[in-house]
């Protein structure tokens, strides 16, 4: 991969990380820090193997951030309700424009997407880029909060073929509408 003269800010999301069966994911990640980018690492869940080579040598289980696990240690609605009034009085400049959110979504979903979005407040993101259509899905809100970011999805295969005999049809319909830029591992998915 060519090297680019601006070094970005760049997440990397995967839904479960690490998984042994998924490399790529690691080689990604590698490939940028080699660059010179500035990367964090978040997954939806913690992965099943963290024997790879570069797992180890990169430190990678000290920088990634495992979502699941912090949105279930707020996970009671009161936990939320605590959560956001915090989040009013330590980052009103990020809650205050956000509060149509709880029109739109529903408290609860509002709660939980400006909750995991207060992980992203430390860093500006040039670049959220998800591994995995269904990742990114998830990884929508942050459209919402942080509208600058550009959000990248790459596409495997199962999330363009097998996903849709157990998804809704439309399932990516806001993805495709909000995304900025989509990689699909082939031509034949790209079409």
């Amino acid at each position: 991969m060519k090297s680019s003269s601006r070094k970005l800010n760049i997440a990397i999301v995967a839904g479960r990380f690490p998984v042994f069966s998924e490399t790529f994911v690691l080689a990604h990640i590698t490939d940028l820090i080699n660059q010179g980018h500035q990367v964090d690492i978040y997954a939806l869940e913690k992965g099943d193997q963290a024997e790879h080579k570069q797992f180890a040598q990169y430190q990678y289980s000290q920088k990634v951030v495992y979502l699941d696990a912090y949105i279930k240690a707020n996970k009671v609605y009161s936990q939320y309700r605590r959560e956001i009034i915090k989040l009013i009085f330590t980052h009103p400049l990020f809650v205050l424009p956000r509060l149509p959110l709880f029109f739109k979504f529903g408290f609860y979903n509002a709660a939980v997407a400006l909750i995991k979005g207060k992980l992203f407040l430390k860093k500006r993101y040039d670049v959220v880029h998800c591994h995995f259509g269904p990742v990114a899905n998830e990884m929508l809100f942050l459209m919402e909060i942080f509208p600058k970011t550009k959000l990248v999805t790459t596409f495997h295969g199962q999330d363009l073929s097998r996903i849709f005999s157990f998804e809704r049809e439309g399932f990516y319909q806001k993805l495709f509408a909000k995304g900025d830029l989509f990689l699909p591992i082939s031509r034949h998915f790209q079409q």
